[in-house]
């Protein structure tokens, strides 16, 4: 047995913000935004190669996980 003490999940943390009201919560404004752009230069670069190279018929999906493909 242990004698410390579980620190509370983020549900609780969670929980308490809703519970502390709109003046504890800020201005909602989040500390990240969007990407400009999908693709850097050289991935663009890189996709239009691979895209010239393919036949028409052929689909060519950017940005795949490689764990989606040992599925």
């Amino acid at each position: 047995m242990s004698n410390t003490r579980e620190k509370p999940g983020c549900l609780l943390g969670w929980l308490a913000n809703l519970l502390a009201g709109p003046a504890a919560q800020g201005t909602g404004a989040l500390p990240y935004r969007g990407k400009d752009y999908f693709f850097s230069k050289a991935e663009r670069s890189f996709y239009e190669v691979l895209r010239r190279a393919l036949p028409k018929d052929h689909a060519l999906f950017a940005k795949v996980r490689l764990i989606r493909l040992s599925r």
